[in-house]
């Protein structure tokens, strides 16, 4: 059996996802955070082998070899990742129903519902300015002190109702995450829990951030249109603009100071950026497909 035939299960993904998920559980629900050896010793050889089918499918990928290529190499990486995800989000911002919408909210919440704690994962370690800039960023996060603010509390008000519009339609939302989702989101999880994969979560956070405005704008663009509530729309608004600053700040006060410093640390950002970009093109492939299928 490939390793393609392997990670790209939807069984497969749901025990990682489900792992990461019982592992950051709320500190009054500590009976789930998993302990025993022989669980997490099935879950490292798990990720093994997920990480070297990634690591394949990038392999034969131009990388930069200095500080100095790296910008040009970023850049070119950045604009190829916007073209390719155009289709999706053209047609969320013009022509996609409210349900279809909702759908792909609703897909995000493997991502946005947890991106706090990847945040706060992504500056263990770091030292003077990165760590400032990323904790400007996990501030944002934390609605800067203001409960009604918070990001993950903005998000969960709007998939509450948007996970309403999808049952209204009889769609069986849980039946319907294809695993592409769940790799939007595993993928982040499995980068910060592993401190060794902290290049590839930091290069992963980078791209994700930098592309971010664009995204949400589109669906913003799409909600309006479809005439949703304004608290619905509220959280994604907020990051039609934030994200630009996160994305220029992580590149130019966190990244290019990191990969200057150490080569090896260099190549692990840019396999993550690559990762994420080569992740992100599959879950857009895979909710332009249901949106096909199933949802208009």
């Amino acid at each position: 059996m490939s390793l393609s035939q392997i990670c790209n299960v939807y069984e497969f993904q749901k025990q990682l996802n489900e792992h990461y998920s019982n592992l950051l559980s709320d500190p009054t629900n500590i009976e789930r955070i998993p302990d025993d050896p022989k669980l997490l010793q099935k879950i490292r050889d798990m990720e093994d082998a997920w990480d070297s089918y990634e690591i394949e499918r990038v392999s034969q990928e131009p990388l930069p070899d200095s500080a100095s290529e790296f910008i040009d190499w970023y850049n070119n990486l950045q604009i190829i990742h916007r073209n390719d995800v155009s289709y999706l989000f053209d047609y969320l911002a013009h022509e996609a129903n409210a349900t279809e919408i909702a759908f792909y909210v609703c897909l995000e919440e493997e991502v946005d519902g947890h991106f706090d704690d990847v945040i706060a994962m992504s500056q263990l370690g770091l030292r003077g300015k990165p760590k400032l800039i990323i904790a400007e960023n996990y501030w944002d996060e934390m609605g800067r002190g203001n409960l009604d603010d918070m990001h993950t509390q903005m998000f969960s008000v709007s998939a509450d109702f948007l996970k309403g519009l999808v049952k209204e339609r009889g769609i069986d939302l849980p039946t319907q995450i294809p695993y592409e989702a769940l790799k939007n989101g595993n993928m982040l999880m499995m980068y910060g829990l592993r401190r060794r994969f902290i290049g590839r979560l930091i290069g992963a956070i980078g791209i994700l951030e930098d592309t971010a405005p664009y995204r949400f704008a589109a669906t913003v663009e799409g909600m309006k249109r479809c005439n949703l509530p304004d608290y619905v729309i509220r959280y994604h608004e907020a990051h039609s603009d934030v994200d630009s600053d996160h994305g220029a700040e992580l590149l130019q006060d966190v990244i290019l100071p990191l990969i200057g410093e150490n080569k090896v640390l260099m190549k692990e950002i840019t396999l993550g950026m690559l990762i994420r970009y080569r992740i992100a093109l599959d879950y857009y492939a895979s909710i332009d497909k249901w949106m096909k299928t199933s949802g208009s």
